[in-house]
């Protein structure tokens, strides 16, 4: 059971965060969930993740909250909060460009794994692999290192190189411009 919502560049208010995850579960077809939390919406936005959180009580769920960025520090209080009231089962995976000084709380729990952009930009072996398996290019060492280094090893930006190459190869090839 998962439910998934990003947040707005505008800043997300700790109003605005519940009403992002109760759309997020109606569009999934919790309507269940969605219509409890509608009915918590007097006890404030605590009130209403408390709605969400038992109505999911001992089921087990992944909340996705992308774009944490722009949540404003009322709002990832409330996330704090969520996180600590958890299932065993239940999870909340928080997404974003940078990790907002108000999820320094979450920082120091044991129980949280912390990924930033180095865990996960890919090896000169990935890169190469990926350059080799995916695009039928052979890459040498120094090509490889190369363009690890020029995308930070961000996947997305290494299959735009990989694909830019293939095209170039392709047109090589076949004699076209």
């Amino acid at each position: 059971l998962t439910i998934s919502s990003a947040l707005e560049a505008g800043g997300v208010s700790a109003a605005l965060l519940p009403r992002r995850l109760r759309s997020a579960a109606a569009r999934v077809g919790l309507s269940d969930i969605a219509a409890r939390m509608d009915r918590a919406v007097t006890a404030g936005p605590a009130g209403v993740l408390d709605a969400m959180l038992e109505a999911l009580a001992g089921t087990g769920a992944v909340i996705v909250v992308d774009e944490i960025q722009h949540a404003k520090p009322a709002a990832l209080s409330l996330l704090t909060r969520l996180a600590s009231q958890l299932e065993s089962g239940q999870r909340l995976l928080l997404l974003g460009r940078t990790a907002p000084a108000g999820l320094e709380p979450l920082r120091r729990d044991s129980a949280v794994a912390w990924l930033g952009a180095a865990d996960l930009a890919m090896t000169a072996e990935e890169v190469a692999a990926l350059c080799q398996v995916g695009f039928g290019l052979t890459v040498s060492g120094a090509e490889t290192a190369r363009l690890r280094s020029v995308t930070d090893g961000w996947t997305a930006a290494v299959v735009l190189a990989a694909a830019r190459a293939q095209l170039v190869k392709d047109r090589a090839y076949s004699g076209s411009p």
